[in-house]
């Protein structure tokens, strides 16, 4: 019987990883329980008796980022703590410096447990941070509302139909911004003209948006 060869789905293709940073090291400390809310200390935990040491790589998945922590001479993974949203506890820095932070770490079963981790050098956890935080910026910026994109123009069509753009003080800033202003508005009525009234589409004419 012939192998039957599995067809890559659109599923698969999502699941490519990309790896944002390594750091060749870390280390990784038993911490205490938290003793209030105001948050953790590094000055709580024994920073010159680590529990393990290895390589950290920051890695996308999908909408995820995973933090893996790697055994440097074997390759296999120690832990892992993955972080769904820029929001997410899942990575927390401690409050009296700056090289530590404490992790949210799963074993993808349910159970998780939390783990100090620290670097060497202050500039690893700067960049560790600023990794982090420059993947939820690029992947996560709120877009403008459908709505304020069509309110925009109607209010411009609006104002056009009841005054007279040239006696208004800032006629100089429409007209500077007119062109661009014109393409994205025709743009929108041309898509919506079915939705419109016939007096707005005159009015949208009457400003020159509509050739």
């Amino acid at each position: 019987m012939a192998a039957v060869t599995k067809e890559p789905s659109f599923d698969d293709a999502l699941d490519v990883e990309s790896t944002l940073w390594t750091c060749k090291e870390c280390y990784v400390y038993q911490i205490p329980p938290l003793k209030n809310e105001s948050g953790h200390r590094a000055n709580d935990w024994d920073v010159n008796k680590w529990l393990w040491s290895g390589k950290l790589v920051v890695v996308a998945v999908r909408d995820t980022i995973e933090i893996r922590l790697i055994d440097e001479g074997t390759g296999n993974l120690f832990a892992m703590c993955p972080m769904p949203a820029a929001t997410s506890k899942n990575v927390d820095p401690v409050i009296d410096s700056s090289r530590y932070f404490v992790l949210r770490i799963d074993d993808g079963k349910g159970r998780h447990a939390f783990i100090g981790l620290g670097f060497r050098d202050r500039s690893d956890s700067y960049d560790f941070n600023a990794t982090l935080q420059d993947h939820w910026s690029a992947h996560h910026e709120p877009l403008p509302s459908p709505a304020a994109c069509f309110l925009f123009p109607c209010l411009c069509i609006l104002l056009s139909s009841t005054c007279d753009l040239a006696s208004v003080p800032f006629s100089a800033f429409f007209s500077t911004w007119r062109v661009p202003a014109c393409c994205a508005v025709v743009s929108t009525l041309r898509l919506t003209a079915q939705f419109c009234d016939p007096t707005v589409l005159y009015s949208a004419a009457h400003m020159g948006f509509v050739a």
